[in-house]
């Protein structure tokens, strides 16, 4: 896993990238202590998440299902922030990782979105994943898994760049961190549904 710091470089700060030996957060959640590294790279990245999740509430008070993202330079400037739109576009593709990803080419006016980190709070669907390889994203941080349609692992592999994996011909691989802000993501994603069905079954009992 890549961890970043922030270092001064040219009297700018600049996030810097370097190798760690373990995951901070395992598959099933669990934490392992960080070092003062560690623990630097663990703030950073639940700041950018905490961002995502902002959006994710603007996406559930909208009434589409409460999905964010932000798009991340190595310099830690937020290029792109975005939630879903699905339902108030009526487009199937409005998903907020989508979004970020045209917001942020149309800003570099470029597709190749290199050196660029997006933190969103759902585990990306096969569609998300695939442009985010399209779009040469260096790494992807997400919240919550995506039992349903997530292609990191928990339906299929898209992202995942373990030894064993296919790679991608152009993007060969893509650094993966997961499950930040895991509790908080899922919570506001069962919340939403919940009230939903209990939205529905009040609408059933009324006809």
């Amino acid at each position: 896993m890549l961890i970043a710091r922030r270092v001064l470089l040219g009297g700018r700060l600049r996030l810097q990238s370097r190798r760690a030996a373990h995951l901070y957060v395992g598959g099933g959640g669990q934490s392992v202590r960080p070092g003062p590294s560690l623990a630097r790279a663990v703030a950073e990245d639940e700041h950018y998440m905490r961002l995502a999740l902002d959006e994710a509430r603007v996406a559930r008070d909208l009434g589409e299902v409460p999905v964010g993202a932000v798009l991340v330079d190595d310099e830690g400037e937020v290029m792109a922030r975005a939630h879903n739109t699905v339902e108030t576009s009526t487009d199937p593709t409005a998903h907020a990782e989508m979004l970020c990803l045209r917001q942020a080419s149309k800003r570099l006016e470029s597709w190749r979105l290199l050196e660029t980190t997006l933190f969103v709070t759902l585990e990306p669907c096969p569609m998300c994943a695939g442009a985010l390889l399209q779009s040469r994203v260096k790494r992807v941080v997400w919240g919550a898994p995506n039992k349903q349609l997530g292609a990191d692992g928990s339906w299929i592999s898209i992202l995942s760049s373990s030894e064993t994996d296919t790679k991608h011909p152009y993007h060969l691989s893509v650094d993966v961190t997961r499950n930040v802000l895991r509790e908080e993501c899922s919570t506001l994603l069962v919340d939403f549904f919940r009230r939903r069905r209990e939205q529905n079954q009040e609408k059933r009992g009324e006809e």
